[in-house]
């Protein structure tokens, strides 16, 4: 990436960063409202405000978490590209999917309560598969997989154009649809990494990489293992009295969101993830 590019992409992060801020301050309320325990007040289940309480702890520890890494990151290596695609793809993952977003909608717009759904899945797949194409030398190797991102994008788009309606639903026809078409685009992504890791890497770069493909896969397991719940509780009977660990289940799915920055940190702290562009060998960038 030229130099001439960096000012309008610092231009670029300082507005995101703004816009992330402002989300999660105007989210705020909702937090707010959750912690108080919102229509239930205080008379709720012991075991409930538990897990709202330990919802809205861990929403919020990942979406600091993860503005603080973009934070540091633009601070120390603005000026090199994966860095600084990182930097991005942090304050998406803290704002859009980490919480605020999604709190924001529901609290401010409850007319289309899956508005927050429908921005996540057009923002956390396209720029989570970027992330796997592209990591750690910022660079699509091979170089055809460029045209994959593209057709996720695409597809990203137009399904949402097309069916928005369905897309709010976990149980249509066109979201399972879309569901099953970006878990095969990541599982080939995930695939390329191994083979890049295995054939391609630099000691140091497989240390760079391995918390933070490590953590997806933890992501993955454990998100895995709550969507059992979840889907239980979409199949109940209409009318159905809600489980009591209903909020303990919600409160796991906050509790994943952390695995990914915290990933990030560890990468950053004991791989010497600083020098991700730095030291990166332009033997296999240059491949493909």
């Amino acid at each position: 990436m030229d130099n001439h590019i960096h000012p309008w992409l610092r231009r670029l992060w300082a507005a995101a960063f703004i816009i992330s801020i402002g989300i999660l301050l105007a989210s705020l309320p909702a937090y707010v409202n959750r912690w108080l325990g919102g229509e239930q007040g205080w008379s709720g289940l012991v075991i409930t405000r538990l897990g709202d309480w330990l919802g809205v702890i861990l929403s919020l520890s990942a979406v600091l978490l993860s503005l603080t890494l973009a934070c540091l990151l633009y601070i120390k290596k603005a000026e090199e590209p994966m860095a600084l695609f990182l930097s991005f793809y942090l304050l998406m993952y803290g704002i859009a999917l980490s919480g605020p977003l999604e709190a924001l909608t529901t609290f401010w717009i409850p007319q289309i309560p899956s508005l927050g759904t429908l921005i996540q899945q057009g923002l956390f797949f396209p720029f989570t598969l970027a992330l796997f194409l592209i990591f750690p030398c910022g660079k699509f190797t091979p170089r055809w997989t460029r045209w994959l991102l593209l057709l996720i994008v695409s597809i990203s788009v137009l399904v949402l154009i097309l069916d928005p309606v369905g897309m709010q639903s976990v149980n249509s026809t066109s979201s399972n649809i879309v569901s099953g078409i970006f878990g095969a685009f990541f599982l080939f992504a995930l695939g390329n990494q191994f083979f890049r890791y295995r054939r391609l890497y630099t000691p140091i770069e497989r240390q760079q990489t391995k918390w933070v493909v490590y953590g997806f896969l933890l992501w993955t397991m454990m998100l895995t293992l709550i969507s059992i719940p979840y889907y239980y509780l979409l199949n109940l009977p209409v009318g159905a009295p809600t489980p009591w660990w209903t909020s303990l289940g919600e409160a796991g799915w906050w509790l994943t969101l952390n695995i990914i920055p915290i990933a990030f940190t560890l990468a950053i702290m004991r791989s010497r993830l600083w020098d991700i562009d730095v030291i990166t060998v332009e033997r296999w960038c240059m491949m493909g």
